[in-house]
């Protein structure tokens, strides 16, 4: 029986001890210091475009960096002026180009943690907003997009490569949702609806063919009210491309008053109402162009005030206003 006791003290001590040993290791593992992978860099620009500059700085909250000194190299060069500094300001060079900063942490026991390093690759990105509402011929600009009017969005990246855009990933958003469902490769250009009276964020980000994030950007987008123009047109010259504004004299001979309604949610002019009047006094179309309206000096005197609304046929119309003093000679 005493054997028996004596055994079973012996194992008991036995496993106290191999608590001990396992407790001691574990709690000395925990207090050994560095034992996360090392030091991070994060930049203060995701994408940095090319000859800005960009701040890079540390961010080691998950090791104990005590006692160690920090001493920034960039492009293979040390940057003395820079030791001990949480951060550095460095500039990219131009799209193609790539910066390299690194940052190597030594104890005064000459102890290195692993270096770390960023390298930044300037990029431009940028989105084209344009819509296919209506506008006329000789307008030189962007078609705008209004009221419910689809909206068509390019994405046009720069990095100094030689890749084109069906290459890469897109992934759109419009205020934070992602349309589409997800990135799509190639989807460089999209169409979406203007969502009706309000202003939205459109944003994309762009990656590579490995799934790295190579740029991106954004754009507010604001529905446009559309606008009505009237000008003169001119039996020789054609339509004269100066609005006409405040009063207009009228000469001699006939004269043809042309409406030219912009960003309208049509694609031709016809598919618009045009209500005419002068002097508030309605007045009757007799030309096939809608947007056309002849005045003869003969059928008046003084001054008038022409009047003109176009409308569209939509359930929603959309409307615009223009007038002008009409001064017979």
């Amino acid at each position: 029986m005493s054997n028996v006791r004596f055994v079973s003290s012996k194992l008991y001590i036995l496993g106290l001890l191999c608590v001990y040993i396992f407790a001691h290791a574990l709690f000395t593992h925990a207090q050994v210091p560095f034992a996360d992978t090392g030091i991070k860099l994060t930049s203060s620009h995701t994408y940095p475009a090319p000859h800005a500059s960009t701040t890079i700085s540390v961010s080691d909250y998950s090791i104990n960096t005590i006692g160690y000194d920090f001493n920034w190299v960039v492009n293979g060069a040390p940057v003395p002026s820079e030791k001990n500094k949480r951060s550095i300001t460095v500039s990219t060079g131009d799209i193609g180009t790539k910066t390299y900063v690194e940052l190597r942490a030594v104890s005064r026991t000459n102890v290195s943690l692993p270096p770390a390093s960023i390298t930044l690759s300037p990029s431009v990105t940028h989105i084209i907003v344009e819509s296919d509402t209506y506008v006329p011929s000789f307008y030189k600009g962007r078609a705008l997009p209004s009221v419910q009017s689809p909206l068509i969005a390019t994405a046009l990246f720069m990095d100094g490569s030689q890749k084109t855009p069906q290459s890469f990933t897109y992934r759109w958003k419009l205020d934070g949702d992602i349309i589409s469902g997800g990135a799509l490769t190639g989807m460089y250009k999209i169409t979406i609806p203007t969502r009706r009276f309000q202003t939205g964020n459109l944003s994309v980000e762009i990656f590579n063919e490995k799934g790295i994030p190579v740029g991106g950007g954004s754009v507010t987008i604001k529905p446009h009210a559309p606008e009505l123009y009237l000008y003169e047109s001119n039996p020789l010259r054609g339509i004269v491309q100066k609005a006409l504004t405040g009063t207009f004299f009228l000469p001699n001979t006939e004269t043809d008053i042309i409406a030219e309604p912009y960003f309208m949610n049509i694609s031709d002019v016809r598919e618009a109402n045009f209500m005419w009047s002068i002097n508030q006094k309605k007045l009757e179309q007799i030309s096939s162009m809608p947007n056309s309206l002849k005045l003869n000096a003969q059928d008046g005197s003084g001054t008038a005030l022409l009047q003109l609304t176009a409308l569209t046929n939509e359930a929603l119309p959309q409307q615009a206003r223009a007038q002008l003093n009409i001064s017979y000679e």
